[in-house]
């Protein structure tokens, strides 16, 4: 008796690779596209580096509404 396989099965699924960097930001324009809590993260981190950062988005958090306001970004 033959037995059909699944696409699953038949598929072999993609290996993920990583492209590590480490980069020097430091006085670097920085754009962060988007508001909400991932944002936030990312720019919590990148304020850390020294980069000058924009950020685009129709609304924002209020943590990166309050580092707006002390002028940490734009």
């Amino acid at each position: 008796m033959k037995t059909r396989q699944s696409a699953s099965q038949s598929i072999p699924k993609p290996v993920k690779t990583y492209f590590p960097a480490f980069l020097d930001l430091s006085r670097r324009r920085v754009v962060v596209v988007g508001g909400g809590k991932v944002a936030e993260r990312k720019i919590s981190s990148l304020l850390k580096t020294g980069a000058f950062l924009t950020v685009i988005s129709p609304e924002i958090t209020k943590k990166i509404r309050k580092e707006k306001d002390a002028g940490r970004l734009t």
